[in-house]
């Protein structure tokens, strides 16, 4: 299942013209007791998630739209970053510029790789001694925890 932001943003009537990118508008204003400070907001977070979890649903794949400005390396990574964050299955790309930042945004670094094992691992141990939940480094590690960390090896391989 994709997501067409470009088209998405047309059809609600936003008021941008780059596509996958939040209105410059689109913002929170804090009080004036604050002095107004601002907080840009992410006008594709509902969407995407409303897609996230239909895709899953229906035992489909989620793909992320394109991020418009293909030669801004930071914009095009930093979008894919939140997508795989979110857990999408990947994104599309509309040029080979942007191939790379989103490969490398949707893999799984060393540390969060390590990280998964050892939860499995944990798990392994915890369920030879008949237990169904485990403490590492202080938290709470369950079968939710489990069925994460195995996405992130699967990611990995």
């Amino acid at each position: 299942l994709h997501l067409g932001v470009g088209d998405f943003a047309a059809s609600i009537g936003a008021r941008s013209s780059e596509i996958g990118a939040s209105p410059e508008g689109y913002r929170h204003v804090g009080s004036a007791q604050s002095g107004y400070p601002t907080a840009l907001l992410d006008l594709f977070a509902y969407p995407m998630m409303r897609v996230l979890v239909a895709a899953r649903a229906f035992g489909l794949r989620a793909i992320d739209g394109p991020y418009g400005a293909f030669r801004d390396v930071k914009l095009t990574q930093s979008s894919a970053l939140k997508a795989a964050a979110m857990g999408f299955d990947g994104k599309q790309v509309i040029h080979p510029e942007q191939i790379e930042p989103t490969l490398h945004a949707f893999l799984p670094s060393d540390d969060e790789l390590t990280h998964a094992r050892r939860i499995v691992e944990a798990m392994d141990n915890a369920e030879a001694q008949g237990q169904g939940a485990v403490t590492l480094d202080g938290k709470m590690i369950d079968y939710a925890n489990v069925r994460m960390a195995r996405r992130i090896i699967k990611l990995a391989s």
